[in-house]
Order: C-alpha cells, then structure tokens, then sequence
C-alpha cells in the first residue's frame, strides 16, 4: 500500500501531468483501480482530503502567529 502511494506521489510531482491524467492513463473502466476510485468518491475522499488540508493550513497559521 505504501509503495503505491509513494509510486503515485512521485508520478504526480514529476510528470508533469494534471492529476486527471495520470488517472485517466491508470484506469480502465471496470478495472480495480475505477473500483477504488468510486469507493472513494461516494465516502466523499475528495472533500475529507480537501477540507483536513485547509484546516491543517489554517492551524499552522494560527500557530505562526
């Protein structure tokens, strides 16, 4: 599991590509990795991720201060 996330970590900063791309390149409609990916989307991944870093951004504001 880790070195999954590594490996898509680093395809991600240093491809060059946007992450929809590296996701479309990856995923086959049917396939594991589209199951993943919509598991994800309907527990709301998307907006717990989104929402942790901003407050985690927020608290290191505060804390700088």
């Amino acid at each position: 599991f880790c070195q999954t996330m590594k490996g898509s970590a680093d395809m991600l900063l240093n491809s060059g590509k946007d992450p929809q791309a590296l996701i479309d390149m990856v995923t086959s409609k049917g396939g594991t990795t589209f199951a993943l990916l919509n598991v994800l989307k309907e527990q709301g991944f998307n907006e717990a991720m989104i929402n942790s870093f901003e407050a985690c951004t927020h608290r290191a504001e505060e804390l700088s201060m």
